[in-house]
């Protein structure tokens, strides 16, 4: 038995929680009892089925979220609002998911002079979601959700570094569901590509990197297994001359830039602006920094950026803010530190404007 222990970023030496690695050995399983869950979730109506997931979401109390969101903010460093946040979005998702679930399911009929046409939609079966660490809960329940209004069945895989909240909050879900209809497994790529390649596994859904993605497309190539997958973006933001560069605007893409620590995928990693207006917008992000972004422990009070997720998260931000000064980049520290102890002792990053930098960098 192998134990994954993950620890809190802002306090490395804590450790937040456990969980157990499911071996590959038990992958079968795993993928039986999901299999048996999804053919009788599937015969039932989806009346039924939607009376069933909202009576699910209904054991999701305040108290509930409270615990989810500490113990997502104690494993990855989100601050502890937007863990709530996140957390209370996520069931939000899944009573939306029931409300559209007939006017998205039902069967259509197309009767005229080129013929009669009957649409029907069935559900696949076992679904594979596989999800990353930077917002683990609502990545795993725009799959869950959707996935259970459907008639299938699903098997959750989050990341190793993010195990936590999203299991204690699906755990607390199934607890209202038929037995296997969600089952939340842990593990690395052994255990991932075991479920992948298994043959009654019908669909994979997949949200993270490229190089990851690239393994799950070749594995599920071997089943001819549908995927969908959301991939990490590079994204630019881009001010024209005639831009609105006011407080507003301002506040607007410095969260666009810091939100999470940059660590999300529609985080705007780069910023063009028209050399007529660089000057003015400089002066306006770095005023927009010091009202909002605050850097420090994520469980207080007005904090905004916490640590990063990682040891090796912080090197690699480190390493580009040394490459980019040794590609003749001017580095600016922006926003405001509270905490400096913890921040010192924690995977903490300064948030930091480059400028300058060739275009080649």
């Amino acid at each position: 038995m192998i134990v994954i222990r993950r620890e809190n970023p802002t306090f490395p030496d804590q450790v937040v929680g456990e969980v157990i690695e499911t071996a590959v050995t038990d992958v079968d399983a795993v993928v039986q009892r999901s299999h048996q869950a999804f053919e009788s979730w599937a015969a039932l109506s989806l009346e039924d089925r939607c009376a069933a997931l909202t009576a699910a979401a209904d054991l999701v109390t305040p108290e509930i979220f409270d615990e989810v969101a500490l113990l997502l903010t104690q494993e990855v460093g989100k601050p502890l609002p937007d863990s709530r946040g996140e957390a209370m979005y996520s069931v939000s998702l899944m009573r939306f998911n029931i409300d559209q679930a007939k006017k998205v399911l039902e069967t259509h009929y197309i009767d005229d002079e080129a013929g009669k046409l009957v649409r029907t939609r069935v559900p696949f079966g076992v679904v594979l979601a596989i999800t990353p660490w930077n917002a683990p809960i609502i990545l795993s329940m725009l799959k869950v959700a959707p996935d259970l209004v459907a008639g299938n069945s699903i098997i959750v895989k989050p990341s190793p570094q993010a195990p936590l909240a999203v299991t204690k909050l699906l755990n607390v879900i199934s607890s209202g569901l038929p037995d296997g209809l969600i089952q939340v497994v842990h593990g690395g790529p052994e255990a991932g590509e075991a479920l992948v390649t298994h043959p009654l596994v019908r669909k994979v859904a997949f949200t993270g990197g490229d190089v990851v993605a690239r393994h799950i497309g070749v594995a599920a190539a071997q089943m001819i297994t549908p995927t969908v997958m959301e991939l990490g973006g590079n994204d630019a933001a881009i001010f024209l001359e005639d831009a609105v560069l006011d407080e507003a605007a301002m506040d607007r893409i410095a969260l666009a830039t810091f939100m999470m620590g940059g660590q999300v995928c529609m985080a705007s990693k780069r910023i063009y602006v028209p050399r007529s207006r660089y000057h003015e917008f400089i002066a306006g992000f770095v005023a927009a920094c010091e009202r909002s972004v605050v850097v420090g422990d994520p469980m207080t009070d007005g904090v905004t950026v916490g640590p990063v997720v990682s040891r090796a998260a912080q090197e690699r931000l480190e390493n580009l803010v040394k490459n980019s000064v040794a590609a003749g980049g001017e580095v600016i520290e922006v926003g405001t530190v509270v905490d400096v102890e913890v921040v010192a002792n924690g995977y903490f990053v300064r948030p930091s404007i480059v400028l300058n930098l060739p275009d080649e960098a």
